[in-house]
């Protein structure tokens, strides 16, 4: 996953943070990966997390087998969020990889990449509740008109172009 954390107003408004999960480093040294994981949590590992009871492999999308910090949201939101004297103007996208990699790639409103527009997880969600942030500012085009000819187009699920990378 991919992802652009950015502030729609104010002062800072413009400044983003971009961010990637480590998904596909799932094939490298098993215990490089782990350590990368235990970093990435360490930095989000605070008061907060602790008095929530949450820890790197217990926390909300734990069942899902999504830990905590390994997210392409976190460092962005980490930047963005968290501390943010106007955490709702932070907004924020995440996006699949197979949408930035496909073969048609176009990034129009209603282009193929759009079609790979993710919801938060629940894990980032908890994030962006925990530091002040509104999850509906991370919903699929929350910054943008969704009328008309784009209404629906985040309704798609990775099966719907599963069969373009088989």
């Amino acid at each position: 996953m991919f992802n652009c954390t950015w502030i729609a107003e104010g002062e800072d408004r413009g400044h983003f943070f971009l961010g990637a999960s480590i998904g596909r480093y799932k094939q490298a040294n098993a215990s490089w990966t782990q350590s990368v994981k235990e970093a990435r949590f360490s930095l989000i590992n605070d008061a907060d997390m602790a008095s929530k009871g949450y820890t790197m492999v217990d926390c909300p999308a734990s069942a899902k087998g999504i830990w905590f910090g390994n997210c392409a949201e976190v460092y962005p939101l980490l930047h963005m969020l968290k501390g943010n004297t106007n955490p709702g103007a932070v907004y924020g996208i995440a996006v699949h990889r197979k949408g930035v990699l496909h073969s048609q790639y176009e990034d129009g409103v209603s282009g193929w990449a759009w079609k790979a527009v993710r919801r938060l997880c629940a894990n980032c969600e908890e994030l962006v509740r925990m530091w002040g942030g509104l999850p509906a500012n991370f919903e699929p085009f929350a910054d943008m008109e969704t009328q008309g000819p784009r209404a629906g187009i985040h309704d798609y699920t990775i099966k719907d172009f599963r069969s373009d990378y088989s």
